[in-house]
């Protein structure tokens, strides 16, 4: 398949703001008569089997709720122990941190490390602003982190899609849910 345009503006030129992606693709010259040949054997290596894992789990609304009522029904018995996430990697002697995620439990998480635990950004996907609480948002692709770093992942439903994402950087990237479920157990090597 041929895709007409893709990484260029909507005309040709360079003072457009309307701009295609791979999401806005046009086929050109293609004949739907002329027969198709694809190959009768594909081999993909374990990245792409990876990847198109990912895409196919992806997961819908409803299981995202599951896994944020879990999370947040683990994170309420964990407090009732008497433990608290910030206690949990200073026992484990993390300093500082970077929180991957925007929403809810990345809001309560921050509370909940205020003065514990330094966090010295919020990682996400897609950034829409460039601080959240005096925190600095960065989003993957600007390369902050690095292999001394921890990534504490708050949208649980995605943390094999994130762990993927964020592979390349070397850093280590735990789940809150694998905090809540380890407590003082929290970093292996």
């Amino acid at each position: 398949y041929l895709a007409q345009d893709i990484g260029h503006d909507g005309v040709h030129g360079t003072n457009s703001v309307a701009r295609t992606s791979r999401y806005d693709t046009e086929l050109y010259n293609w004949d739907p008569k002329k027969e198709l040949k694809f190959p009768t054997h594909i081999f993909l290596d374990e990245a792409i089997n990876q990847q198109i894992k990912m895409i196919l789990d992806i997961s819908d609304s409803s299981h995202r709720n599951e896994c944020m009522q879990r999370l947040y029904k683990k994170w309420v018995c964990f407090h009732q122990t008497g433990s608290d996430v910030g206690g949990v990697l200073r026992k484990s002697d993390v300093e500082t941190i970077y929180i991957y995620g925007d929403g809810e439990a990345a809001e309560i998480l921050l509370n909940e490390l205020q003065e514990k635990i330094k966090v010295k950004g919020i990682i996400v996907l897609d950034k829409k602003r460039d601080f959240y609480k005096n925190i600095p948002v960065f989003e993957i692709r600007d390369n902050v982190l690095q292999s001394q770093d921890i990534v504490i992942v708050t949208p649980i439903h995605d943390i094999e899609y994130i762990r993927f994402s964020l592979k390349n950087t070397g850093c280590k990237v735990i789940s809150l849910e694998a905090i809540l479920n380890k407590g003082d157990n929290l970093i292996e090597t």
